[in-house]
């Protein structure tokens, strides 16, 4: 039998960079911290443009994609070089054994991005020494 290898992703570099939703494709910052390649918050995952070709392959049942805009309202200044990942599916400690994980496959729980071992490995080569992986919830209390 195949071990299934599904991995937490974060920065290795904190960011205090808090945005929130102001509409379909826009997000305002709300704590000002560092615009890193990958931004996983709260009810968000997004994407610089350049690193789109990863999430690219992956299915509507998995994942869609929308081009988005950060603004910041104190100085005016805005982004729009993001995409934002709505991805579909959840993982939760219960279901992290499931069968159906292999593959390209990437999941939330709660504030945190989950990938399968294709997404990690593809992650890593475009962003390397920028992104840490867990396996599996191997860094949650419990």
């Amino acid at each position: 039998m195949k071990t299934r290898r599904i991995y937490e992703v974060s920065a290795k570099k904190h960011s205090y960079l808090n945005l929130w939703k102001t509409g379909k494709y826009s997000f305002r910052i709300i704590q000002m911290g560092e615009l890193l390649p990958l931004l996983i918050g709260y009810n968000y995952v997004l994407i610089r443009k350049n690193h789109y070709h990863i999430f690219a392959p992956l299915s509507k049942d998995e994942v869609e994609v929308f081009p988005t805009t950060i603004s910041r309202k104190v100085t005016g200044e805005s982004w729009d070089d993001y995409y934002e990942l709505q991805i579909k599916q959840t993982i939760t400690p219960d279901t992290i054994n499931s069968p159906d994980l292999e593959g390209e496959h990437l999941w939330v729980y709660g504030h945190c991005l989950f990938v399968s071992d294709f997404i990690k490995n593809q992650l890593a080569e475009a962003l390397p020494h920028q992104l840490a992986f867990s396996l599996g919830f191997s860094m949650f209390a419990g």
